[in-house]
């Protein structure tokens, strides 16, 4: 993550995002008829753009559950109306400014808010980041076996689905690791160089997926990821309908892609990077270029717009630092 990153690479790194930015944007957008695309984006039909928040914020509520419960399962006694702003707030950090400033934020600004130290939260966010990547590869390789035949090899589809079960099968191997093994990792954690890192990170993982290490908790935790990404794809799917665009399931096919490629260095609000895949995902289902890149701008919006806006004012309300966070009750 960006707040370990040193600071001499930082501004090397900002610049290689905006690079990549740049490209991406431009090999999204260079076909483009602006003209037609004005005249296009007056057509939208209003009430499936409103129905596109409507799928946004039922995702984002989702979102801020999960993590709640996550939180809940480290100690924490916070109500869950109180998770919201700190999420939000996060994610419109990460909207408008370099270096995952929102991860950084929600995971040092908010310890007194929530009620839990840094390691804790910081562990939430991993199993997040490992929960959403599990779905998101089972959303893609699904879209990628029901492409028009012809659309990708054979050997691509076969390989989207083992990297999804590889995925699923590492999630689930470290929800499994054993504590005496997370104590070792911690102890190997103290080690200079690569190999201390590596087992840093491991062992942070394994202590996130502590929510998965029961039944329960790994149905809960899996249903509500699940539904997190058919909620996100609801919204891709609804602008198509005010589009008038015959998606089907490659609605959740671009919202898989999509997103993947936000793991591509890029500007703040994976500009270009999250464009261009979408397009070409909108492509492969068989639409132009000229309305993929509509789809895609317009998507883009409404996923940026109206989370940075309630982030923002989620800052202006929220108490952040200066407090001393309160201790996490005992398990």
């Amino acid at each position: 993550m960006s707040m370990n990153a040193p600071r001499p690479l930082r501004w090397p790194r900002l610049a290689l995002g905006l690079a990549v930015t740049a490209v991406f944007a431009w090999l999204a957008f260079r076909g483009v008829d602006w003209t037609q695309a004005r005249t296009a984006l007056a057509g939208l039909a209003p009430r499936w753009l409103g129905a596109a928040l409507v799928a946004l914020a039922v995702d984002y509520l989702l979102r801020i559950t999960r993590w709640w419960r996550m939180l809940v399962r480290m100690g924490a006694t916070v109500p869950l109306k109180r998770c919201a702003a700190p999420f939000l707030a996060a994610i419109a950090l990460n909207n408008l400014l370099p270096f995952r400033a929102g991860d950084v934020a929600r995971t040092v600004a908010f310890t007194g808010e929530l009620g839990l130290p840094i390691p804790a939260i910081l562990a939430t966010m991993i199993a997040e980041r490992l929960l959403d990547l599990a779905a998101l590869l089972l959303l893609l390789a699904l879209g990628v076996s029901r492409l028009p035949p012809g659309t990708v090899p054979e050997a691509a589809a076969a390989g989207a689905w083992i990297i999804a079960a590889v995925c699923a099968a590492g999630v689930i191997g470290i929800a499994l690791i054993p504590a005496k093994l997370l104590a070792g990792l911690r102890g190997a954690a103290e080690k200079p160089g690569f190999a201390g890192r590596f087992a840093s990170f491991s062992a942070d993982a394994g202590a996130a997926l502590i929510h998965l290490r029961t039944p329960r908790a790994a149905l809960e935790m899996i249903a509500l990821s699940m539904l997190i990404w058919l909620g996100e794809g609801a919204v891709f799917a609804a602008v198509g309908t005010a589009q008038r665009l015959d998606l089907g399931y490659g609605a959740w096919f671009a919202c898989s892609l999509g997103t993947l490629a936000t793991l591509l260095p890029a500007s703040p609000g994976y500009v270009g990077t999250f464009d261009y895949f979408t397009i070409r995902s909108t492509s492969a289902w068989g639409i132009d270029a000229q309305a993929g890149a509509l789809f895609a701008m317009v998507v883009h919006l409404v996923l940026w717009l109206p989370l940075t806006l309630a982030g923002l004012a989620a800052l202006l309300v929220t108490t952040v630092p200066g407090r001393a966070p309160r201790s996490a009750p005992s398990r």
